[in-house]
């Protein structure tokens, strides 16, 4: 506990609530409630349960607000000062938003998308492999995949997460 690590810790407590909600544990979810609640508040984020899929990576303390109602890809990666308003956003796996970017209106985003620091997505962009950027945001150029481009240890990590997932 020394030690530990407390946006992992907040991951792990946004999984539990989730799971906890779902399968009608309602003591378990109720203390672990005030649990993420704390901790939301002390790491500035504010995310719903059930609006990403697996993998959510969350690489800095900062405000991060996501709204309810949005459906949001697994490995997705969210920077500091970033907002996601409340609607029915539809947004495909690996999407990384940078710190300072703004998702507005409901919107469709495709597959491996990358949004650029301070932009304004206001629009949908369905394509999949891009990176776009700007206020209103536009398609900048066609890119790899963050965790293609981030590294081959993120790319290891996802490949292993996914065998697990096929074995379960």
């Amino acid at each position: 506990r020394l030690f530990s690590n407390p946006i992992l810790t907040f991951l792990k407590l946004l999984r539990k609530k989730d799971y906890y909600n779902t399968n009608g544990m309602h003591l378990r979810y109720f203390i672990c409630n005030i649990r993420f609640n704390k901790l939301s508040r002390v790491l500035g984020f504010t995310i719903p349960i059930g609006v990403f899929g697996p993998g959510l990576v969350i690489p800095h303390f900062g405000t991060i607000v996501v709204g309810p109602g949005n459906k949001i890809g697994s490995y997705c990666v969210l920077h500091t000062s970033t907002c996601i308003t409340a609607g029915q956003k539809r947004i495909g796996d690996c999407f990384y938003l940078s710190s300072g970017a703004k998702v507005i209106g409901d919107v469709a985003i495709g597959n491996n998308v990358s949004v650029g620091a301070n932009s304004l997505v206001n629009r949908s962009f369905e394509i999949d492999n891009v990176l776009i950027g700007g206020v209103p945001a536009k398609v900048i150029k066609e890119s790899l995949p963050w965790y293609e481009r981030d590294g081959e240890e993120f790319k290891r990590r996802i490949e292993l997460c996914e065998s697990l997932k096929n074995k379960i």
